[in-house]
């Protein structure tokens, strides 16, 4: 997937081998994109790359967005 085609506030479906996810896109970066997963399934940021590969993301800092409306139903 060309993470260049996604919107801020789009729903992504994300797979990893069997099992998949809901996120919702909260920031577009020159480089990929920052995607939060469902809460229902364990509320975390995941970045992910121009490609569509997961990154590594323990430096994201969650408390930047706190103010950043990121999941709703």
């Amino acid at each position: 997937m060309d993470t260049k085609t996604l919107m801020v506030g789009q729903y992504v479906f994300m797979r990893s081998g069997e099992v998949g996810n809901w996120g919702k896109v909260v920031e577009v970066t020159p480089t990929g994109v920052i995607v939060q997963s469902d809460p229902i399934y364990g509320d975390e940021l995941i970045r992910f790359d121009e490609n569509g590969m997961a990154c590594d993301s323990s430096d994201i800092d969650v408390d930047g967005y706190k103010d950043v409306v990121r999941y709703d139903y």
